[in-house]
Formats: structure tokens, sequence, C-alpha cells
């Protein structure tokens, strides 16, 4: 039986709340900084039933932010389209965050790896409307 998952969408909401109002470079570092620390939290820990949120790394000077997480599961289990579905979610949390969505709108690189038991790997970069 195939599993579905909504895997990694609910580490941002850190963010949500945040206004909305024109950040500096400085600002939007220092959020996006804290969003990584607040994905890291003590190490690498569950976020859902099947997903482990690894660890967020950010360089503030090249404006990237690289999140990684793992599936505990293997690819053949889960549904066709399973790529799909997690960057949606991903995008949909991220662009959620208005200082993340202007850091995306800005020129940030906030990309994200999700790794299955079976080292299947799916990489992709958050674009936001």
């Amino acid at each position: 039986m195939k599993t579905a998952i909504l895997a990694g969408a609910s580490l941002l909401l850190i963010g949500a709340a945040a206004p909305a109002l024109a950040a500096t470079d400085a600002e939007l570092c220092k959020f996006v900084t804290d969003t990584a620390t607040g994905f890291n939290g003590k190490g690498p820990h569950m976020v859902d039933k099947v997903t482990r949120a690894d660890k967020a790394v950010v360089n503030c000077p090249t404006k990237v932010a690289d999140f990684t997480l793992s599936i505990m599961l293997e690819s053949a289990k889960m549904n066709p389209g399973w790529q799909d579905t997690l960057i949606g979610a991903w995008q949909k949390s991220v662009c959620a965050a208005p200082l993340l969505s202007a850091a995306v709108k800005s020129g940030w690189t906030i990309s994200v790896t999700w790794t299955t038991t079976d080292k299947v790997q799916y990489r992709a970069n958050t674009a936001c409307p």
C-alpha cells in the first residue's frame, strides 16, 4: 500500500505571523537564520510520522538557505507524484511567511532536499508567486 505524506510543510511556522513590511537585507538574513535555527532545534527531530528534519544551513552573503529532511519510507511506498506533493506543501509553507516570501522574491535561494530510506533524493528551490 502506498503512503501519502505532506512532509515538511510545518517546519516554517515560526515566520507565519511576521509583518509584511519591506525588509532590509540584514533583516531578511536574521529572519532566515532564525528560521533555520528553529528548524534545527536541538538536532534531527521528527516533524510528522514519516519526516525527520535533519538540518538547515544559511549563508547570508550568498543569500542561500538549504534545508534537508529525511523521509522514513522507501520511495516505492510513496504515492506517484510524491515529489510534487512535497514541493507544493513546502512552497505553501514558505510563501505563507511574509518575510520568507520576501526573501525569495528578493533573490534568496531557499532550497530543500528530501531523502528516502532507499537514498532517493528530491531537491527543489522555492518559488513564491
